[in-house]
């Protein structure tokens, strides 16, 4: 099911929800921010539902009804509605019934399993007949005697009740059956193994001969892509981490550097583009993925937006093009990402997610947040961490900062992380000044080798080709 959510920051709640449940029940979501965004989101998406927030487009100087007028005439999709708290007969509930918006929160306080159910099932007209004031229509208005009957007949009714008993009676029975099947074809293997091997081992050995053996312990293969991001809730110098990886990954690879921080673009402080003719190349990469409109470094190629564009956001048809146009010209591909509905599908394509922490308890709190609320959206096991601005604190250890990561507790469930890699990268607010102003990568100034060890470790880690040394080693063979 294709769901659209149209719901500002203040239905965040809702959206963390459906996103959570998305995989359960099959939901294929978007979020739109802006409602300038509203109608390319609605046309190129084309969703079954939009759930609708009575807050969204509250900046704007759109009204509520309009915006819902907006949406009706674009499309016939089902729209839920979670209005401000309003009782029965507020005029703005009896416009929305008229609109034939049936699907309509009007209470402050909801269950998961009501908006989870709003989305799936739609509602009838007798379920909202409550919502309409007497006053808007011509006359004494009174709702069909059979379609309350329809209605009180269905809720009397708990179908699913019954559904749920029957189904946990008879799993238990099929799984104990089966159960000491596999035992005893375990045992078997175990028994015959060990008399086969010994039978077949020669009584008669054999001479040794040394060789040469080289082995590899990773070789890039030909054509090997790798992709990442890097994120952070908070500024933690997240951009500053992107930049100067990218400048040195491209020493030896062709590197992307997207700047995917949506409604927070600061990667074109780092570049001289003062000559640079595309201020968003971005959205012009996906107008246009054929051509290659990037700002180029060497090997490194460059997408960011100018200072006055404004925010904006793309649905994962349109990151996937993006990322298929910038993949095929590069070996590395890295996303600067920050908060906005774009960073969910970013996380969904990556090989590898990189979060970004300083030792400040505030940065360390607000990313283990971030983690509850998109857990669903991750490869917890693809999650690696940078301490950045690292410096001892008296107190803090890195183990009490990774450990604070490994039992994370949200409504749904227990979360665990792990992370693959955990590298610090040292304090040096003059080196990050003088990156930003001088377009210049901080290993690259005097004074910059402790920074250099950091970001090579981190180059090394996404995208490593080592080779062990020559080692000896022994062949066994038979006498001819």
């Amino acid at each position: 099911m294709r769901i659209l959510l149209a719901l500002s920051d203040k239905g965040s709640n809702v959206a963390k929800l459906l996103h959570n449940n998305a995989v359960n029940y099959n939901f294929q979501i978007e979020e739109v921010d802006d409602i300038s965004d509203l109608e390319r989101y609605i046309v190129n998406f084309n969703p079954e539902v939009i759930v609708v927030s009575e807050y969204f487009g509250e900046d704007s100087e759109q009204k509520p009804l309009d915006i819902v007028k907006f949406i009706r005439s674009k499309t016939n999709a089902r729209i839920v509605y979670f209005s401000l708290p309003r009782i029965p007969g507020d005029p703005f509930l009896a416009a929305l019934v008229n609109l034939g918006i049936y699907n309509i929160f009007h209470k402050s306080e909801l269950s998961p399993k009501e908006i989870i159910d709003s989305v799936l099932t739609p509602a009838r007209w007798g379920d909202v007949a409550h919502l309409v004031d007497d006053n808007t229509f011509s006359g004494n208005f009174e709702p069909p005697k059979e379609i309350v009957k329809e209605v009180v007949k269905e809720v009397v009714k708990e179908v699913p009740k019954e559904i749920v008993k029957e189904v946990v009676k008879e799993v238990p029975k099929e799984v104990v059956k089966e159960v000491p099947v596999v035992k005893e074809v375990v045992k078997e293997v175990v028994k015959e193994v060990p008399q086969v091997i010994v039978k077949e081992v020669p009584k008669e050995i054999i001479k040794e001969k040394e060789v040469i053996k080289e082995v590899k312990v990773y070789e890039k293969p030909e054509g090997f892509k790798k992709t990442i991001c890097f994120y952070s809730p908070v500024s933690t110098g997240k951009t500053f981490i992107s930049y100067n990886v990218a400048k040195y990954l491209a020493k030896d690879y062709k590197v992307a550097l997207a700047d995917f921080d949506l409604h927070n673009h600061s990667l074109f402080y780092y570049f001289n583009m003062d000559n640079y003719s595309y201020p968003n190349t971005i959205i012009q990469t996906v107008q246009h993925p054929n051509e290659d409109i990037s700002y180029k470094e060497g090997n490194l190629s460059v997408y960011t937006c100018f200072k006055e564009i404004k925010k904006f956001d793309l649905m994962m048809e349109e990151v996937l093009t993006f990322h298929n146009s910038v993949k095929s010209r590069n070996d590395v591909i890295i996303y600067d990402t920050g908060n906005n509905t774009t960073l969910r599908h970013i996380l969904n394509i990556v090989d590898e997610i990189y979060l970004v922490t300083t030792m400040e308890y505030g940065a360390i709190d607000k990313l283990a947040d971030s983690i509850k609320e998109l857990y669903a959206s991750m490869a917890l096991n693809k999650i690696s961490l940078i301490i950045n601005q690292y410096v001892d604190v008296k107190g803090v250890s890195i183990q009490d900062v990774v450990g604070y990561f490994k039992e994370l507790e949200t409504e749904e469930k227990k979360i665990s992380i792990k992370f693959n890699e955990v590298i610090t990268v040292p304090s040096c607010p003059e080196l990050a000044y003088r990156c930003e102003y001088e377009n210049q990568p901080a290993f690259s100034f005097k004074g910059g080798e402790e920074i250099e060890k950091a970001i090579a470790q981190i180059a090394d880690a996404i995208y490593s080709v080592k080779k062990e040394k020559p080692k000896k080693g022994f062949s066994l063979f038979r006498r001819g």
